[in-house]
């Protein structure tokens, strides 16, 4: 009899053993990929929570590999938009080489607005820029312009090339989202054509898995048979803002994603279609709040993500440095 209490009592401690080991796998994944550049905050903790739901299969909350998409903004969201978009800084340096080599453009406001970095100027005219700039080229011209510019001009702050203008807590955010299965894509108002370079070069994202505002092409095939795509005076609808976010999700994915993060309104129906999902998902914004960088806010999106139950994001208290490079 005693024989028999001893071998049953084994059994239970073999059983809870092996579940105890079966947890301690799964967490041990999320401590080895953990956010070394977050600080320890109940933010950064739903965030471990939310991949440790979704990764442990023997969980009601488990996602299936192959529904793990994950959505990022990318101006204020995963690089710097202060003073100004990089893609619009990418067309202000373009406009003014044009009007280096034909002054009589300078007598045109948008040129001359351009070549005097008068940023209040170009804000008013965004599209009339990021259109007008490379307007007529081949789109492959521009993207080998968004990669020169990105790595040779300097920051007008910081003084460093926009390459370096990412935040590094962000890229490491995505970095860990991939090193679980996720597929993650950028998701942005920004011209896609922008997206593709810079996402290439910079964040080890593909070009497939970047959408963006996109210009108008024409298909032209040239007599050594090659094949160019040029660029046209409009865009093509919808603009991956607002609702045109979700919708272009939908449509170039084809999935729902679980977790999204943005920094704007602009951001807002991709959160909530995010927040939609019938599977375990995440919603986050971030928040502009540390003079290291730029201070600014979207108090409507902050509301919105408290009624919602987002995790907001505010980078004094949780990013422990804001850019890859030391000093700012």
């Amino acid at each position: 009899m005693k024989c028999l209490l001893l071998t049953q009592i084994s059994i239970l401690l073999l059983i809870f053993s092996c579940k105890q080991s079966q947890k301690r796998t799964f967490q041990e994944k999320i401590n080895t990929n953990q956010l070394s550049l977050w600080n320890d905050t109940p933010q950064r903790d739903r965030i471990n929570d939310f991949l440790l739901a979704v990764i442990d299969s023997s969980k009601s909350t488990y996602v299936p590999i192959k529904d793990r998409i994950a959505v990022f903004d990318f101006d204020g969201t995963v690089g710097c938009e202060k003073p100004m978009y990089m893609e619009v800084i990418v067309a202000m340096e373009q406009l003014c080489k044009l009007a280096s080599k034909d002054s009589s453009l300078l007598k045109k406001a948008l040129y001359k607005a351009a070549c005097d970095k008068d940023f209040k100027y170009i804000n008013a005219h965004v599209y009339e820029a990021i259109l007008q700039a490379f307007l007529c080229y081949n789109q492959e011209t521009y993207l080998d312009s968004v990669s020169s510019t990105t790595a040779n001009s300097l920051h007008s702050r910081f003084n460093v090339p926009y390459s370096k203008m990412y935040y590094a807590p962000m890229l490491e955010l995505i970095n860990y989202l991939k090193k679980n299965n996720f597929d993650v894509y950028i998701v942005s108002g920004s011209e896609e054509g922008f997206l593709r370079a810079y996402g290439e070069d910079y964040l080890y994202i593909e070009r497939k898995k970047t959408i963006g505002s996109t210009v108008s092409l024409s298909y032209k095939l040239e007599p050594n048979n090659i094949s160019k795509f040029i660029r046209e005076k409009q865009y093509l609808s919808p603009k991956a803002d607002g609702s045109g976010k979700a919708e272009l999700i939908r449509n170039r994915i084809g999935k729902q994603p679980i977790f999204a993060f943005g920094n704007t309104m602009g951001d807002y129906e991709m959160l909530t279609y995010s927040g939609s999902s019938p599977y375990t998902n995440l919603e986050l914004i971030l928040i502009h709040d540390d003079s290291l960088e730029y201070v600014y806010h979207d108090y409507e999106l902050e509301e919105k993500a408290k009624s919602n139950n987002w995790v907001s994001i505010n980078m004094k208290d949780n990013f422990k440095i804001i850019f890859p490079f030391k000093k700012y």
